[in-house]
């Protein structure tokens, strides 16, 4: 829970020698969604709910060429 432990950062302060990376749940699906689309995509659809995450998918997506519909 993000309000318990401040999103991972209260592990990392706790426990630095550790070396690890924290990543926040929007943060590992959007890498996800993000590595399953082919390199060779030029277009791109988007349905469903406006949300951050996928407002997020959509501008990394533009910012490497791909249309965003």
């Amino acid at each position: 829970n993000e309000a318990l432990n401040g999103g991972g950062t209260l592990f990392v302060k706790r426990l630095p020698h550790l070396r690890v990376r924290v990543v926040h749940g929007n943060t590992l699906t959007a890498a996800v969604i993000l590595h399953e689309i082919p390199k060779d995509v030029k277009e791109v659809f988007l349905t469903g709910a406006t949300s951050k995450l996928g407002r997020a998918i959509a501008l990394y997506l533009c910012r490497k060429g791909v249309r965003v519909m």
